[in-house]
């Protein structure tokens, strides 16, 4: 889960490096989605005499396809756009705001009331994003809440998504089977894109250094996340998955400072990255059961 998380966030930071070439977000996310599509669909192909595509409700292929659209090509996207506006520390801070989110629609949509400690984790939360909007609007300003919201909308509908994973995965039986399927259409609906916005010729006029960057951002911050972050999750259980978790805002604050020369860890940073931990450590908690007296 560690690894996982390290790898899912040293995504933003390929993401920054790739922008100092002046590679759009459509492009990024196309070949990011292209380079690591053999994966996938190796797992698809390995499950299919078992688990068809065709087999699931019709239900579930709609679902299946929807959260694909809003969790993988549309959160993804929202993510890109926003990385050009703001770092890549308060990137992964409000992403990381999505469990406070899914709160919210279970309670809005399922009616799942919300607890004190809940309330505490909200505020503790939305605290830290505060303080590290805060902290970086000191320093620039350049469009910095059109970056922080396109990065919350993100956050919302990858939220939406989880919710959705949460009722449709059991009923697949396999996670690592349902994130192929996922990425497959997610590859499908960013392509399609792509090719109405870009010319295929485009495609020639990126540098090998470009392409290097593509094929680690598929292998160390998609692939092998994907597959770690499933396997840790099978192995310890989702709510302590999402405490080890947390490390990912802090490794994306660590590894921006070393690798991306205008990005260095202030004190507004660190707070802020200290409290959304917090919150979301509080809401991964469990309760301690009341002993009688």
């Amino acid at each position: 889960m560690a690894l996982g998380a390290i790898g899912f966030a040293f995504k933003a930071i390929l993401v920054k490096l790739l922008y100092q070439y002046q590679v759009d977000a459509t492009s990024m996310l196309a070949l990011r989605f292209w380079f690591s599509l053999p994966f996938f669909l190796a797992v698809i192909v390995w499950h299919w005499p078992r688990a068809k595509f065709t087999d699931f409700s019709p239900r579930d292929r709609l679902l299946l396809v929807f959260l694909a659209f809003v969790g993988y090509y549309g959160s993804a996207l929202l993510d890109f756009w926003g990385l050009r506006f703001v770092s890549a520390a308060l990137e992964r801070l409000i992403l990381f705001i999505y469990p406070t989110v899914v709160l919210l629609i279970m309670a809005g949509r399922f009616g799942q009331r919300i607890t004190r400690r809940q309330v505490l984790a909200l505020g503790l939360t939305y605290a830290g994003i505060a303080v590290a909007l805060a902290g970086e609007a000191s320093f620039t300003a350049h469009n910095l809440w059109l970056g922080a919201g396109l990065i919350f909308a993100s956050a919302v509908a990858y939220a939406i998504y989880f919710v959705g994973s949460g009722r449709l995965i059991p009923r697949i039986g396999s996670s690592l089977l349902y994130t192929s399927y996922i990425m497959l259409f997610s590859t499908g609906f960013i392509t399609l894109h792509f090719l109405a916005v870009h010319p295929v010729k485009v495609l020639a006029n990126f540098s090998r250094e470009v392409y290097q960057l593509y094929f680690w951002m598929a292998l160390l911050a998609t692939v092998l996340p994907a597959f770690l972050t499933a396997e840790g999750i099978r192995r310890i259980g989702a709510g302590n998955a999402s405490i080890v978790g947390t490390i990912g805002p802090v490794s994306t604050l660590v590894m921006a400072h070393y690798f991306l020369e205008d990005e260095k860890i202030g004190m507004a940073q660190v707070l802020g990255t200290l409290l959304v931990v917090a919150g979301v450590l509080v809401i991964g908690a469990k309760a301690k059961p009341k002993v009688a007296p």
